[in-house]
């Protein structure tokens, strides 16, 4: 008769004390025993066995979904902070060259670009919205080139 998860669950764990027991210096056959009383109990559980009855017995835990909001993400602070110095350089970046620039979103992008064909060369168009692109006016060829 094969063994039931609630035997299989008390080997694997006098197995685990018996191994932390000798620790730092186990026996080979106390690992060997710990690995395989911890195979059988995973090959039992993994075709469809029922759980040991401590386990079952165990309030589940709640899912992701359930997390109050709002949550605070560690260095969220941080990040936003970043992100705040990212854009500083890039608008010092864009004063020191001299250039016209133009703040555009992804919808209005195109429409931006076709607007005036006669810009002065070097005009810079960014998007805004999260795609953190750029496009330069080349006034010799009328076209423009995304420069990030």
């Amino acid at each position: 008769m094969a063994d039931s998860t609630d035997t299989l669950l008390a080997r694997a764990r006098e197995a685990w004390h018996d191994y932390v027991d000798t620790a730092p210096h186990p026996a080979p056959s106390t690992a060997a025993l710990l690995a395989l009383n911890f195979h059988e109990l995973d090959v039992l559980l993994s075709s469809g066995g029922p759980l040991p009855a401590a386990w079952a017995a165990c309030e589940p835990a709640r899912p992701v979904t359930d997390v109050p909001l709002p949550v605070r993400v560690p260095g969220s602070a941080m990040l936003a902070e970043c992100g705040a110095e990212i854009a500083r350089l890039t608008a010092e970046l864009d004063a020191a060259r001299n250039v016209p620039v133009e703040y555009v979103i992804t919808a209005g992008l195109e429409a931006a670009m076709a607007v005036d064909p006669h810009r002065e060369d070097g005009t810079v168009l960014r998007v805004t919205d999260g795609a953190k692109r750029a496009f330069a006016w080349k006034a010799a060829t009328r076209e423009w080139e995304q420069i990030r």
